[in-house]
C-alpha cells in the first residue's frame, strides 16, 4: 500500500499538478513588441497547437508553471528554428543536441517564447516534465531506429536484386525508398540533432524532394510499364519534374515560401498523376492492383503529413506517416519481387514461342527452297536455255547474251520465253532470284 501511494505521488508531483501549467499566446505579425512590453501583449488562451498555414510571422507565447517542477519546452516542427526564449527578459539558451528547438527550464518563473515562423505558422509546443520529455525522447528514437533500419534493409534488398538479375525496377523502388527516407529523416529533426546548419538542411530538404519526384517517375514507369501502355504521355511526367525542380530553385534563391509551397504541391501532384495511371491499368494484373492499394495509402498520409499544413489544415503526426511506411515498404517490395517473377515466367514463354516459331520459319525454308529446286529440276531447262539463264543471274541484257552466245537477239527471247513458262514466272528478276537461291 505504501508503495501504490509513492508511485501516485511521484504522478501527481510530474504529471498531473505540471499539467496545470498554462500557455498563452499572441501574434505579432508586424514583430512589433519586444522583450519588456511583451509583458504587456493581450494573450489568449493555447488550447491546440499554432496552424495557421502560410499566414507565418511572430507569435509569442507565455508559459506559466504552477509548481517546481523542471520542465522542458520543445516545438515540435523541423521547419521552426528562428526561436527565443526569455525568463526575467534573460534570454534561455537552446538545449544543444536535440531534433527540435528545446528549452529545460529549472525554475518556477514565467517563460516568454518568441517564435518567427518564417514557412507554415505551424507551432505545436510542448510542455513535459524532464522525466517524462527524456522518456518520450528515448521512445521516439527507439521507433526511429526500427524504421529507418528496416528502410535501410529494404534498400540494400533491392539493391541485391538489381545486381543479380539487372532488373531496373529494383533500383528505382531502392532510390525512391532512400529519399522518401532521407525527407523522414530530415523532418525527425536528425539533421539538426547533428548539428548541420540550417541553410544546408534547407537546400538538402529541396533537393531530395526533387529527385523524389524524377525516381517516382522511374520506378512508376518501369512498374507499370506505362511506356508499352501509354507511349505518347512520357512528355507530361517530364514537365512535372522540371517544374518541381524549377519552382525548388526559385525557393533556393528568393527563400519564398510561396515556391516551396507550389513544388511540395507539384510533387504530391505528380504523385497522383501516377497513382492514377496505375488505376486505368488496375485490370492488366495483379502486382499493379498492389501497386495501386500501397500507392494510395502512403500518398494519403503523405498530404496529411507534408501538404496540408501548408493550407492551415489538420495534419497527422510522423509516427503515422512511418507505421504506413512500413505497410508500403512490406507490399511494394513483395509486389516488386512478385512482378519480376510474373515477367520472367511471360518472357519465358515468349521466347519459347520465338524459338518454335524459328524453327517452323526455317522448316518452310527448307521446304520452299526443295519445292524451288524440284520446280528446276522438273522444268528440264536445255543447255543452251541453262546459258541464258547463267548470263540473266550475272545481269547481261539481251544483246550482251546474244553476243556472248553467238546468237541472235530474237533466238534469245524465244529462249527467255521457253524459261518463263518451263519455271513458271514472269519476267528476269524472278528468273534471277530462283538461278541464285539454287
Amino acid at each position: 500500500m505504501k508503495q501504490i501511494l509513492i508511485f501516485i505521488t511521484f504522478l501527481v508531483c510530474n504529471g498531473l499538478l505540471f499539467s496545470q501549467a498554462k500557455i498563452t499566446y499572441t501574434q505579432n505579425l508586424d514583430n512589433t513588441f519586444t522583450k519588456e512590453t511583451i509583458v504587456n501583449a493581450n494573450f489568449k488562451e493555447f488550447d491546440n497547437p499554432i496552424n495557421n498555414g502560410l499566414k507565418n510571422g511572430v507569435y509569442w507565447f507565455k508559459i506559466a508553471p504552477n509548481n517546481n517542477v523542471p520542465f522542458a519546452i520543445q516545438i515540435h516542427n523541423y521547419h521552426v528554428f528562428d526561436v527565443v526564449a526569455y525568463q526575467k527578459n534573460i534570454v534561455l539558451e537552446q538545449e544543444k543536441h536535440e531534433r527540435f528547438v528545446t528549452y529545460k527550464i529549472k525554475n518556477n518563473d514565467v517563460v516568454y517564447v518568441k517564435v518567427n515562423a518564417t514557412k507554415e505558422a505551424l507551432i505545436p509546443i510542448k510542455i513535459d516534465t524532464l522525466n517524462g520529455f527524456e522518456f518520450k525522447e528515448k521512445k521516439n528514437f527507439l521507433f526511429i531506429g526500427f524504421y529507418y533500419g528496416f528502410a535501410f534493409i529494404v534498400v540494400l534488398i533491392n539493391l541485391f536484386y538489381y545486381v543479380n538479375f539487372s532488373e531496373d525496377t529494383f533500383l528505382y523502388y531502392a532510390l525512391f525508398l532512400f529519399t522518401i527516407s532521407f525527407g523522414l529523416l530530415i523532418s525527425d529533426g536528425l539533421l539538426h540533432f547533428y548539428n548541420v546548419s540550417l541553410p544546408l538542411i534547407d537546400v538538402l530538404q529541396v533537393i531530395d524532394h526533387c529527385v523524389v519526384v524524377l525516381f517516382s517517375v522511374l520506378f512508376a514507369y518501369s512498374y507499370l510499364q506505362i511506356q508499352i501502355h501509354y507511349p505518347k504521355i512520357k512528355w507530361i511526367s517530364s514537365l512535372f519534374v522540371l517544374c518541381v525542380f524549377a519552382f525548388g530553385m526559385l525557393y533556393l534563391i528568393t527563400k519564398n515560401f510561396v515556391f516551396y509551397t507550389i513544388m511540395e504541391s507539384l510533387v504530391f501532384i505528380t504523385f497522383i498523376y501516377l497513382w492514377s495511371i496505375g488505376v486505368s491499368l488496375i485490370k492488366k494484373n495483379v502486382f499493379t492492383k498492389i501497386f495501386v492499394l500501397a500507392y494510395f495509402f502512403i500518398l494519403i498520409l503523405g498530404i496529411l503529413f507534408y501538404i496540408t499544413k501548408l493550407f492551415g489544415l489538420p495534419k497527422i503526426g510522423a509516427s503515422q506517416l512511418k507505421l504506413g511506411g512500413f505497410i508500403e515498404m512490406i507490399f511494394l517490395s513483395f509486389a516488386v519481387i512478385y512482378r519480376m517473377k510474373i515477367l520472367q515466367l511471360e518472357n519465358n514463354t515468349m521466347r519459347n514461342e520465338i524459338i518454335l516459331y524459328a524453327k517452323e520459319i526455317k522448316q518452310l525454308s527448307i521446304k520452299l527452297q526443295n519445292s524451288e529446286e524440284n520446280t528446276f529440276k522438273d522444268a528440264n531447262l536445255s543447255n543452251r536455255e541453262e546459258s541464258v539463264l547463267q548470263l540473266i543471274t550475272e545481269g547481261k541484257t539481251n544483246k550482251q547474251i546474244s553476243e556472248a552466245l553467238n546468237i541472235s537477239i530474237n533466238t534469245v527471247k524465244y529462249h527467255l520465253k521457253n524459261i518463263y513458262d518451263k519455271l513458271d514466272i514472269k519476267n528476269r528478276k524472278e528468273a534471277k532470284k530462283m538461278a541464285i537461291k539454287l
